[in-house]
């Protein structure tokens, strides 16, 4: 054989020789689970390796997509490479030939006239995508003489024949035969480009792909992927005329996911014995803590419980008392600026698949966090379209500057958090959206800095509720003190990420960050640990240590909090490989909640817990809230501020002016008292 034949021409015993090499086991699947499965897929990379041959494979499937389709189905039924269960012959037809693997990628915004008809690799996310419909693939008419005429249809819409195909027969009107003609399944779906390919000021460019048969219901709603087809282009008719411009879409041959869930992280059995071996390390929890965002020195504490989160267990259903039991571990992150925790919430969403980042500086509302109703436009149904919850949906969610969104947009955030699913009611359409994700969400304080001595409710803006605040089972305060040891170590960190990759790192990560990715997804397969006796009575000897601070007035642990406890210690357990949560992993739970209560829930006054500092009323200020009530009524349940200060300087001499505006500012947003005019206070 000569170059030159390599190149022009019949190539069916090209593809017939690479088939029985490179697809025997495939084509044998296919053959066992005909109708099942109808699609031969042909890797590019594996065509374009297969010696001199295989090079101009490839390069004809890139040039002339439809030839080879035509001569990879002439080799499958000439040399009958396909048998099914009951040795039939399968119509070449009915053979899906799928290309993937494209290494040639195409950039979405630089598709042109000169690509129509070529194959073509493009990368970007579904902005929307139609039902599954039937659509027709050969019609079948009839005319008055009972004459037939088949017609294939091609996409978009179809053209009747202008009259009967038989000869001699003069009919024009023919009527379309539903039972007689071949269906087949469809999508229609708008890709638009990845943001980082859109240039400053533009909106981002999108194309219509168009899919058909058993790729249908495959393509995911959400996450990045690559397209894989034919470029195509249909005529525009504008009011009933044909117009000479034409609109570009793709004729879909096979779909690459970017990200897959942590179920579909392919592990091998070298893989498992690594992993099994490294989850016998006591120390387990430091080694993934230090490897899940490496770039970012120090936070140790609050790496930990962003680990853990990672390994929040599934949801379950208790189904004897019919309560649902939220595995997910739900975190805040409240400091100073310029501490990286941008960048560390930026970093987890990139190492964990199907992890939806989002920030409040970019407006998003509830519609953009729960769902939104829309009339589709490409069969004019009305369609729930998910926000960022309903797709983090069994991953992660995060949100970064919360602070920055609306208060009646932040309040979606409770069911979201709490029953961790979405109930909607519009349009006609009643349903749910699961929105099981473990949520961190990240906030810079109301003043610029955080003050650890004040309650952390005085310091973020009142649109974000207490009731809120309690659905967080860690909320971390991180702030910038200064240390000179730690600066100078974060320092020589910040440089040495600018210095080059041959840079050596006083501490590197313990794990490698593939290992760590398979490491997850090895153990969030595993069931729900359950707890064993040991482990029950130690949260519960913690749970009841604490509520003993309730004697004296006040809250220091509430029950939501035991259950943030269970979930820590369940994370563990399943982090370490475990199937009973064990007294080790309680400690582990309790070590990391009381570093997160010792930051929030201290009272100042009286050193201890007090779970409703998180709200601002503490116990200090619930007496003294009940004090200034009590002098409202004794004097008549009205008089002035001047009153109650002096009145609160005898029964109190350490309150001060300032500290009492505060309370009576805060009772007044309650709606205890009123304020009818400035200075004169009266209960409400």
């Amino acid at each position: 054989m000569t170059d030159n034949d390599l190149h022009t021409g019949d190539r069916a015993d090209l593809w017939r020789d690479y088939l029985r090499q490179k697809c025997r086991k495939q084509l044998a699947e296919i053959g066992r689970e005909w109708p099942h499965n109808r699609s031969l897929y042909i890797d590019y990379k594996v065509v374009e390796r297969w010696g001199k041959e295989g090079i101009a494979l490839a390069d004809e499937i890139l040039e002339n997509p439809g030839k080879v389709i035509e001569d990879i189905r002439d080799a499958l039924e000439n040399n009958t490479l396909i048998k099914t269960a009951d040795n039939q012959p399968i119509k070449k037809d009915a053979i899906n030939i799928r290309i993937k693997g494209v290494t040639r990628k195409v950039l979405l915004r630089d598709l042109r006239a000169q690509g129509v008809g070529k194959f073509i690799s493009v990368e970007g996310t579904m902005s929307r995508i139609s039902f599954v419909l039937p659509r027709l693939k050969e019609a079948v008419f009839k005319c008055p003489a009972g004459h037939f005429t088949k017609k294939y249809i091609h996409h978009g819409k179809y053209v009747e024949p202008t009259g009967c195909s038989t000869d001699g027969c003069t009919f024009k009107k023919l009527d379309l035969i539903p039972k007689r003609s071949t269906y087949t399944d469809s999508q229609i779906g708008q890709l638009q480009e990845l943001p980082e390919y859109q240039k400053p000021g533009e909106i981002p460019h999108h194309i219509l792909i168009d899919v058909e048969d058993d790729l249908c219901g495959q393509i995911p709603a959400v996450g990045r992927l690559t397209v894989n087809g034919i470029l195509k282009s249909t005529q525009r008719i504008v009011r009933g005329e044909k117009s000479a411009t034409f609109d570009l879409y793709i004729e879909v041959s096979s779909i690459e996911r970017e990200q897959k869930s942590f179920s579909e992280i392919e592990i091998t059995e070298e893989d498992e014995t690594a992993i099994l071996a490294l989850a016998k390390d006591p120390d387990i929890l430091t080694k993934i803590s230090q490897s899940i965002v490496p770039a970012i020195s120090g936070y140790d504490d609050e790496k930990k419980g962003l680990a853990l989160q990672i390994f929040s267990a599934k949801q379950a259903v208790h189904v004897q008392m019919n309560k649902v039991l939220r595995g997910s571990i739900h975190i805040m992150l409240a400091g100073d600026p310029g501490i990286a925790k941008s960048t560390m919430i930026r970093l987890l969403a990139q190492m964990i698949p199907r992890a939806i980042y989002i920030s409040g500086t970019s407006g998003i509302t509830s519609a953009g966090l729960t769902y939104a109703m829309r009339q589709d436009g490409f069969d004019n149904r009305w369609v729930v379209e998910p926000g960022a919850a309903p797709q983090a949906d069994e991953s992660q969610l995060f949100v970064d500057e919360i602070a920055e969104m609306e208060a009646g947009d932040i309040m979606a955030l409770n069911g979201i958090l709490e029953e961790q699913k979405i109930n909607f009611a519009k349009a006609g359409m009643v349903g749910e959206l699961n929105t099981r994700c473990a949520t961190t969400v990240a906030m810079n304080p109301k003043g610029g800095r955080f003050d650890s001595c004040a309650p952390l409710a005085d310091q973020i803006p009142k649109k974000i509720p207490p009731q809120l605040l309690s659905r967080f089972d860690l909320i971390y305060l991180m702030q910038d003190t200064v240390n000179l040891t730690k600066d100078a170590k974060d320092a020589s960190h910040i440089l040495g990420l600018w210095s080059g990759n041959d840079y050596q790192f006083e501490v590197n990560p313990p794990i490698p960050a593939l290992m760590v990715k398979k490491f997850i997804a090895f153990m969030k397969r595993q069931p729900n640990p359950i707890l064993n006796p040991q482990a029950r009575k130690r949260l519960m000897d913690e749970f009841l240590e604490l509520r003993k601070q309730s004697e004296n007035g006040t809250v220091a642990i509430t029950k939501r909090a035991l259950e943030a406890l269970v979930r820590l210690a369940t994370a563990h357990c399943l982090m370490r490989g475990g199937k009973e949560v064990a007294l080790q992993d309680a400690e582990i739970s309790i070590k990391t909640h009381r570093y997160s209560m010792a930051q929030t829930s201290t009272d100042p006054a009286t050193g201890k817990f007090d779970a409703d500092k998180v709200s601002g009323h503490t116990k200090e200020k619930r007496n003294r809230a009940s004090t200034i009530l009590e002098i409202l009524r004794n004097q008549g349940g009205k008089c002035t501020r001047e009153v109650i200060y002096r009145e609160m300087a005898v029964k109190d001499m350490s309150v001060t002016k300032e500290k009492i505006d505060i309370i009576l500012d805060q009772m007044a947003q309650e709606g205890a008292i009123l304020e009818p005019k400035a200075g004169v206070v009266k209960i409400a």
